[in-house]
């Protein structure tokens, strides 16, 4: 299992790097190639529903070629999604086509990783091993977004795709070595665990999903709203993959060690808190620290929700589940673009800070000693 591990930290590693040197920057991106906001917030609707669709249908294809057909599918297929966009040959309706396969790839991809860290961590140390294997994935997020935004602002963007297309086809060449046999027992999913422990714990994802929306493209939009310029996005997009680190490696070892329904719910309280914060605030002097902070308490919540929710599917049909958790996840993430077109950053702020303080009532009302 050791071995496994180390493979999925280089393989996790490259895929980030490539991802995240473009990832932080495409809706500005998109922005300064003629798309409105409106339209920028309906492909990243329709990349969501295609990470929702996908774990619906996930069972089908894990079952005819085994788990880790994503990873090397995304090898595949992501490489040419960043050719697509760096040609600007694109109608809307093809922009959103993409959108929907890449959004489906992606998705598909961290279900594998989620099977493959469930399996291969163990729930006495589940928390400190996680924040081990995500350590490779942050290190990428630090570098990847500086070298971006410096790609950008001192040559183009052209070279900061091609720069993400060869680490992409390097993270699919190492998918190759990765190798894992998980048992289906359906083939397909929907949501079956909505009335005991685990449907609240699918409900805290969903909640969460809702803070991914935020933390993963419209912070990036909003310092560049402020700052005017790809470079500072990369600074923070740095700042962001520091904190991320220190989160995930701090959360991991708590859960492991303290009360985890009270380490949750100071998370989600003080992230609920930091939403209703940016509300209120009205220079940068007050904005970039609080971003910076929820960005922090959001990926604190990674692991931690990771640990309790496999240590509750250990003996279960664990591919199936983490589908429908993620089903949960890209639900939230789903809702908080068209609540963005409509309402703003003020509504989206409250919107993400009414549902994290919610979810203290579903976890008031959870007991993580049962499992399945």
């Amino acid at each position: 299992m050791r071995k496994t591990r180390l493979i999925l930290k280089i393989t996790l590693f490259f895929f980030t790097l490539g991802t995240s040197l473009y990832g932080i920057f495409l809706p500005i991106y998109f922005l300064k190639n003629g798309l409105s906001m409106t339209q920028v917030m309906i492909f990243l609707t329709v990349y969501s529903l295609g990470g929702f669709a996908s774990n619906i249908f996930s069972n089908y294809f894990l079952h005819r070629f085994g788990l880790n057909i994503f990873l090397i599918t995304r090898g595949l297929v992501e490489p040419l999604v960043t050719v697509y966009y760096n040609s600007l040959n694109f109608s809307f309706l093809s922009l959103n086509i993409i959108g929907f396969i890449s959004g489906y790839v992606i998705y598909s991809f961290w279900l594998a990783i989620d099977v493959f860290i469930m399996k291969s961590t163990f729930s006495k140390e589940r928390g400190k091993q996680q924040g081990d294997i995500y350590s490779a994935l942050w290190i990428a997020v630090i570098l990847s977004p500086f070298i971006g935004g410096f790609l950008i602002s001192k040559i183009s963007y052209n070279l900061m795709f091609v720069f993400a297309f060869f680490l992409l086809i390097a993270g699919g060449i190492l998918s190759f070595f990765i190798r894992l046999d998980v048992k289906i027992k359906k083939k397909l999913n929907w949501f079956s665990q909505s009335r005991n422990d685990l449907g609240k714990i699918m409900i805290l994802n969903l909640i969460r999903g809702v803070s991914f929306g935020i933390c993963g493209y419209l912070l990036g939009l909003l310092v560049f709203e402020i700052m005017s310029e790809e470079f500072y996005v990369g600074i923070f997009g740095l700042i962001f993959g520091v904190a991320n680190l220190i989160a995930t490696s701090t959360t991991g070892y708590l859960i492991d060690k303290l009360n985890k329904k009270k380490i949750l719910f100071v998370l989600y309280l003080i992230l609920g808190i930091l939403w209703f914060g940016l509300i209120l605030a009205q220079s940068s002097l007050f904005i970039f620290p609080l971003i910076v902070l929820a960005n922090l308490f959001y990926q604190g919540l990674n692991v931690p929700m990771n640990t309790v929710f496999f240590n509750e599917i250990e003996k279960a049909d664990t591919a199936s589940l983490i589908a429908e958790k993620n089903m949960a996840f890209s639900f939230g993430q789903i809702m908080i673009f068209p609540a963005f077109i409509f309402f703003g950053y003020t509504g989206v702020f409250f919107f993400a800070g009414t549902a994290s303080l919610l979810s203290l009532f579903f976890l008031k009302n959870l007991n993580l000693d049962n499992e399945l």
